[in-house]
């Protein structure tokens, strides 16, 4: 009795897995394989802005949103760094995780704005 009540435990498993497993096949098929990631993607998106200012106005435009941008990051790194450096009374571990990520989270944002900085150089330098 007990032996096929274990058979058929393994046989309902195996059933059911066979229905998951084309379910999971066609979202892994589907998903994007190559994704971008959030920083790359407006990378691109600024690219695209710069290259396409044609007119005067546009390229004050581009500039003017560029130099603001940069400002902002920057700004905003400040903060995360302030906030890195305050404790809020966590466990050791805990802390160190979120003031290692606020680190990189300033990193980045420093990284996106010396981008920024180097697109409105150039950008400059081409319409002088």
């Amino acid at each position: 009795m007990r032996v096929s009540n274990s058979i058929q435990n393994i046989q309902t498993v195996w059933r059911r897995a066979l229905y998951i497993l084309p379910i999971v096949l066609i979202f892994g098929i589907f998903s994007p394989i190559f994704s971008v990631s959030e920083e790359e993607e407006e990378r691109l998106l600024e690219k695209a802005l710069v290259e396409s200012a044609v007119t005067p106005g546009q390229k004050l435009a581009v500039a003017n949103y560029l130099k603001a941008t940069a400002i902002a990051k920057r700004s905003r790194a400040v903060e995360l760094r302030e906030l890195a450096k305050l404790s809020r009374g966590e466990k050791f571990l805990h802390a160190r995780a979120r003031k290692e990520k606020l680190e990189r989270m300033a990193e980045s944002l420093e990284r996106q704005a010396d981008r920024h900085e180097a697109a409105l150089q150039e950008f400059r330098i081409q319409n002088h």
